[in-house]
Protein backbone atom coordinates (compact mmCIF):
# COMPACT_ATOMS: atom_id res chain seq x y z
CA UNK A 1 0.00 0.00 0.00
CA UNK A 2 2.70 2.50 1.00
CA UNK A 3 6.42 2.28 0.58
CA UNK A 4 9.07 4.13 2.53
CA UNK A 5 9.18 7.01 0.04
CA UNK A 6 5.44 7.78 -0.02
CA UNK A 7 4.16 10.63 2.06
CA UNK A 8 1.02 10.04 4.03
CA UNK A 9 -1.36 12.89 4.55
CA UNK A 10 -3.30 13.48 7.75
CA UNK A 11 -6.54 12.71 5.92
CA UNK A 12 -5.14 9.35 4.78
CA UNK A 13 -4.11 8.56 8.37
CA UNK A 14 -7.61 9.45 9.59
CA UNK A 15 -9.07 7.15 6.93
CA UNK A 16 -6.80 4.29 8.00
CA UNK A 17 -7.70 4.93 11.64
CA UNK A 18 -11.42 4.87 10.81
CA UNK A 19 -10.97 1.63 8.83
CA UNK A 20 -9.20 0.03 11.78
CA UNK A 21 -11.96 1.15 14.16
CA UNK A 22 -14.59 -0.38 11.86
CA UNK A 23 -12.65 -3.64 11.63
CA UNK A 24 -12.32 -3.74 15.42
CA UNK A 25 -16.07 -3.16 15.79
CA UNK A 26 -16.87 -5.88 13.23
CA UNK A 27 -14.62 -8.35 15.07
CA UNK A 28 -16.37 -7.52 18.34
CA UNK A 29 -19.80 -8.11 16.77
CA UNK A 30 -18.56 -11.36 15.22
CA UNK A 31 -17.28 -12.57 18.61
CA UNK A 32 -20.64 -11.77 20.21
CA UNK A 33 -22.43 -13.73 17.48
CA UNK A 34 -20.09 -16.69 17.97
CA UNK A 35 -20.77 -16.69 21.73
CA UNK A 36 -24.53 -16.49 21.12
CA UNK A 37 -24.39 -19.32 18.59
CA UNK A 38 -22.32 -21.44 20.98
CA UNK A 39 -24.89 -20.95 23.76
CA UNK A 40 -27.75 -21.68 21.36
CA UNK A 41 -26.04 -24.87 20.18
CA UNK A 42 -25.52 -25.97 23.80
CA UNK A 43 -29.20 -25.37 24.58
CA UNK A 44 -30.29 -27.28 21.47
CA UNK A 45 -27.98 -30.14 22.37
CA UNK A 46 -29.34 -30.21 25.91
CA UNK A 47 -32.96 -30.28 24.76
CA UNK A 48 -32.05 -33.10 22.36
CA UNK A 49 -30.20 -35.14 25.00
CA UNK A 50 -32.27 -34.43 28.08
CA UNK A 51 -35.33 -36.64 28.01
CA UNK A 52 -36.15 -35.88 31.63
CA UNK A 53 -35.11 -32.24 31.42
CA UNK A 54 -35.51 -30.70 34.92
CA UNK A 55 -38.31 -33.14 35.86
CA UNK A 56 -35.80 -35.58 37.34
CA UNK A 57 -34.54 -33.04 39.90
CA UNK A 58 -36.34 -33.79 43.17
CA UNK A 59 -37.68 -30.85 45.15
CA UNK A 60 -36.32 -32.46 48.30
CA UNK A 61 -32.59 -33.14 48.05
CA UNK A 62 -32.65 -35.95 50.62
CA UNK A 63 -32.73 -38.61 47.89
CA UNK A 64 -29.53 -37.14 46.41
CA UNK A 65 -27.53 -36.81 49.61
CA UNK A 66 -24.52 -39.09 49.93
CA UNK A 67 -24.52 -39.80 46.19
CA UNK A 68 -22.07 -38.86 43.49
CA UNK A 69 -23.83 -36.68 40.94
CA UNK A 70 -23.24 -36.16 37.24
CA UNK A 71 -24.85 -32.88 36.14
CA UNK A 72 -25.50 -32.21 32.46
CA UNK A 73 -26.27 -28.53 32.11
CA UNK A 74 -25.56 -25.88 29.46
CA UNK A 75 -24.82 -23.25 32.13
CA UNK A 76 -21.91 -23.70 34.54
CA UNK A 77 -23.24 -21.03 36.94
CA UNK A 78 -26.55 -22.88 37.20
CA UNK A 79 -24.72 -26.15 37.86
CA UNK A 80 -22.61 -24.53 40.60
CA UNK A 81 -25.73 -23.00 42.14
CA UNK A 82 -27.37 -26.43 42.26
CA UNK A 83 -24.20 -27.94 43.75
CA UNK A 84 -24.18 -25.28 46.49
CA UNK A 85 -27.83 -26.01 47.32
CA UNK A 86 -27.10 -29.75 47.53
CA UNK A 87 -24.04 -29.21 49.75
CA UNK A 88 -26.08 -26.89 52.00
CA UNK A 89 -28.83 -29.50 52.26
CA UNK A 90 -26.19 -32.02 53.37
CA UNK A 91 -24.61 -29.51 55.80
CA UNK A 92 -21.36 -29.98 53.88
CA UNK A 93 -18.75 -27.82 52.24
CA UNK A 94 -18.55 -27.44 48.48
CA UNK A 95 -15.09 -27.31 46.95
CA UNK A 96 -15.18 -25.97 43.41
CA UNK A 97 -12.17 -27.47 41.66
CA UNK A 98 -10.17 -25.10 39.53
CA UNK A 99 -7.54 -27.74 38.83
CA UNK A 100 -6.75 -29.02 35.37
CA UNK A 101 -3.94 -31.44 36.14
CA UNK A 102 -3.93 -34.77 37.92
CA UNK A 103 -1.77 -33.60 40.85
CA UNK A 104 -3.82 -30.44 41.37
CA UNK A 105 -7.09 -32.40 41.56
CA UNK A 106 -5.46 -34.87 43.97
CA UNK A 107 -4.29 -31.97 46.17
CA UNK A 108 -7.82 -30.54 46.32
CA UNK A 109 -9.23 -33.96 47.21
CA UNK A 110 -6.53 -34.49 49.84
CA UNK A 111 -7.52 -31.17 51.45
CA UNK A 112 -11.19 -32.11 51.67
CA UNK A 113 -12.90 -33.06 54.90
CA UNK A 114 -15.30 -35.92 55.47
CA UNK A 115 -18.66 -35.30 53.78
CA UNK A 116 -17.42 -32.51 51.50
CA UNK A 117 -18.60 -32.28 47.91
CA UNK A 118 -16.07 -31.58 45.17
CA UNK A 119 -17.39 -29.91 42.01
CA UNK A 120 -15.38 -30.76 38.88
CA UNK A 121 -16.18 -29.28 35.48
CA UNK A 122 -15.40 -31.98 32.92
CA UNK A 123 -15.76 -29.44 30.11
CA UNK A 124 -12.68 -27.61 31.38
CA UNK A 125 -10.61 -30.65 32.32
CA UNK A 126 -8.57 -32.22 29.54
CA UNK A 127 -7.18 -35.11 31.59
CA UNK A 128 -10.32 -37.31 31.51
CA UNK A 129 -8.58 -40.66 31.81
CA UNK A 130 -6.37 -39.68 34.75
CA UNK A 131 -9.23 -37.82 36.42
CA UNK A 132 -11.44 -40.88 36.02
CA UNK A 133 -8.81 -43.06 37.75
CA UNK A 134 -8.52 -40.61 40.67
CA UNK A 135 -12.30 -40.32 41.13
CA UNK A 136 -12.65 -44.11 40.86
CA UNK A 137 -9.99 -44.67 43.55
CA UNK A 138 -11.60 -42.15 45.88
CA UNK A 139 -15.10 -43.57 45.39
CA UNK A 140 -14.11 -47.24 45.72
CA UNK A 141 -11.24 -47.18 48.23
CA UNK A 142 -11.18 -43.68 49.80
CA UNK A 143 -7.64 -43.19 48.57
CA UNK A 144 -5.56 -41.73 45.76
CA UNK A 145 -2.87 -43.93 44.21
CA UNK A 146 0.08 -42.39 42.37
CA UNK A 147 2.87 -44.06 40.46
CA UNK A 148 6.11 -42.05 40.36
CA UNK A 149 9.28 -42.64 38.41
CA UNK A 150 10.48 -45.23 35.93
CA UNK A 151 12.50 -48.41 36.33
CA UNK A 152 14.38 -48.96 39.59
CA UNK A 153 13.38 -45.58 40.98
CA UNK A 154 9.66 -46.20 40.40
CA UNK A 155 7.43 -46.25 43.43
CA UNK A 156 3.76 -46.22 44.30
CA UNK A 157 2.32 -43.78 46.81
CA UNK A 158 -1.11 -44.04 48.39
CA UNK A 159 -2.90 -41.14 50.06
CA UNK A 160 -5.90 -42.02 52.20
CA UNK A 161 -8.72 -39.49 51.96
CA UNK A 162 -11.92 -39.12 53.97
CA UNK A 163 -15.24 -40.15 52.42
CA UNK A 164 -16.27 -37.36 50.05
CA UNK A 165 -18.75 -36.99 47.20
CA UNK A 166 -18.29 -35.65 43.69
CA UNK A 167 -20.46 -33.47 41.55
CA UNK A 168 -19.16 -33.54 38.00
CA UNK A 169 -20.49 -31.08 35.44
CA UNK A 170 -20.60 -31.33 31.68
CA UNK A 171 -22.27 -29.29 28.98
CA UNK A 172 -22.87 -32.40 26.93
CA UNK A 173 -23.87 -35.98 27.64
CA UNK A 174 -21.16 -37.23 25.29
CA UNK A 175 -18.37 -35.66 27.38
CA UNK A 176 -19.20 -37.72 30.46
CA UNK A 177 -16.77 -40.67 30.75
CA UNK A 178 -18.35 -44.13 30.80
CA UNK A 179 -17.21 -44.93 34.34
CA UNK A 180 -18.92 -41.81 35.71
CA UNK A 181 -21.93 -42.50 33.52
CA UNK A 182 -22.30 -45.95 35.11
CA UNK A 183 -21.59 -45.07 38.75
CA UNK A 184 -23.00 -41.58 39.28
CA UNK A 185 -26.58 -40.36 39.54
CA UNK A 186 -27.20 -38.36 36.36
CA UNK A 187 -29.26 -35.17 36.47
CA UNK A 188 -30.17 -32.72 33.73
CA UNK A 189 -30.51 -29.05 34.65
Amino acid sequence: MFNEYDEITIDELKGISNDLAEIKQLISVQNQLLRSNNLLLRKQLMSKNAINYVENIPKDYSSLLNKNISLVCPCKKRAISFAKELADAANSNLIISKACKEGEVAAEINGAQEGDYIFIDLSENIYYEKLEVIISDVCKESCINFHFGVGETARDVRFDVPPIKFIVHSYDDELVPEWIENHFEKLYL
